[in-house]
């Protein structure tokens, strides 16, 4: 089955309802997505800091020094990533998980920027390689690289296989 936003929508409560839900329906995997838009997720707790201009920062994740699920302040964004990748364990599920969503990447699927592209060259191999360090250990998780945007668009003179190659090598670098 596939919850894209399940990361960034359900509540805790609301992962373990879901996922026990599917090992009952006798699901085996789930896709996920680590991050759709910088926004907060169910717990109000973002994914990355912000630069002085607002704009979120993938090279800096919000991290907090405390995993207390009370606490806004000490659960942070990526504790509640964790906590999905560790109930889908618990339940026997194995993860699809895609690091970023294409639109990040791309933009639009033609190609034009519907919003501001989170992910470029600059910051790619960074966000990839945090995320794939942070997750190596992780048994149940296969990495799905990719998204439903083509890579390109000669047409308009847009290439965007440089992100992506940086992701790639970004997220091997961490998981090795």
């Amino acid at each position: 089955d596939t919850a894209w936003n399940l990361v960034g929508s359900a509540s805790r409560a609301g992962v373990t309802a879901y996922l026990e839900g599917r090992r009952a329906q006798r699901f085996n995997t789930i896709g996920i997505l680590l991050f759709r838009d910088t926004g907060p997720n169910a717990h109000g707790a973002e994914p990355f800091h912000r630069n002085a201009d607002g704009r979120a920062d993938l090279s800096r994740p919000r991290i907090a020094p405390d995993t207390n699920t009370a606490s806004p302040a000490d659960y942070d964004y990526w504790d509640h990533v964790d906590f999905v990748f560790s109930e889908a364990r618990r339940l026997g599920l194995n993860l699809l998980v895609l690091p970023y969503w294409g639109s990040n990447v791309t933009g639009g699927h033609d190609g034009t920027p519907d919003h501001e592209l989170l992910l470029t060259p600059e910051n790619a191999y960074h966000y990839a390689q945090w995320v794939g360090a942070r997750y190596r250990e992780a048994p149940n998780v296969l990495w799905l690289h990719g998204a439903n945007r083509p890579p390109e668009f000669p047409e308009r003179q847009l290439d965007f296989r440089p992100t992506i190659a940086r992701l790639a090598e970004g997220l091997a670098d961490g998981l090795n």
